[in-house]
């Protein structure tokens, strides 16, 4: 199998804000889909088969990687994984984007509108927050000001993989609809299991580390709003 064409990350994004959860894969992802461990999770052989399962599944929850796009600033990294990561694909599922959080592999999304429709997934909302670290976006984080209430739902900074059961139902407990998911692997995984539990679960991994370079004059994120 030939690495899939990849839905752009607008199509993505629309795909999201009508309802669609999104579990994505990135380095990390594929790295324990092999078997090795990654930066923040050890590779066990229940994550290691889960991720795989979510890579080939039909249903709700849309699976983003990574899209060669040969505008992208990082595209040798993404093609030397060219021969790789099909092994793990399915020729017969669509696949989205991982970058709509990554402006660093896709900086065509550094756009004010591009981000103020990420922010539309809590502005005014309720919603439960998912996170270890408050290098993402967290209940302190100056953009969720604006939602109407954050369940804020701590785990562990490394190898969250081993609480997902008991992070999945404290989600499901807030009564909230929306769940966002800054939080590794585990985010992959759990954006996948709240979709089959009728939640819109939307994995954004570092999109705070990375929020509107556009405006952030210490950004080291190319300051493009279109790439030619």
């Amino acid at each position: 199998m030939k690495y899939p064409a990849v839905r752009s990350e607008e199509e993505t994004l629309e795909q999201v804000l009508s309802g669609r959860s999104l579990a994505r894969y990135g380095d990390g992802e594929f790295r324990l889909v092999g078997g090795s461990d990654c930066v923040s999770q050890v590779a066990t052989k229940e994550l290691t088969a889960e991720l795989a399962v979510i890579l080939k599944s039909d249903g709700e929850c849309l699976v983003g990687i990574p899209r060669l796009d040969k505008r992208s600033p990082k595209i040798m990294n993404w093609k030397k994984y060219e021969r790789i990561y099909p092994r793990y694909l399915s020729e017969a599922k669509e696949y989205y984007s991982a970058f709509i959080s990554r402006p660093d592999s896709a900086p065509w999304i550094n756009t004010p509108s591009f981000y103020d429709a990420i922010e539309s997934l809590w502005v005014d909302q309720e919603i439960a927050l998912v996170y270890g670290t408050d290098r993402s976006l967290s209940a302190s984080f100056p953009a969720m000001r604006g939602a109407a209430k954050i369940h804020s739902i701590l785990c562990a900074r490394r190898d969250a993989y081993a609480q997902i059961a008991e992070l999945t139902e404290a989600v499901i407990r807030t009564g909230a609809k929306r769940a966002i998911l800054c939080c590794g692997a585990t985010a992959t995984c759990m954006a996948w299991r709240l979709a089959d539990r009728g939640i819109h679960a939307v994995d954004l991994g570092h999109v705070g580390q990375l929020w509107r370079p556009y405006a952030n004059p210490k950004s080291k994120v190319p300051q493009l709003h279109a790439v030619a």
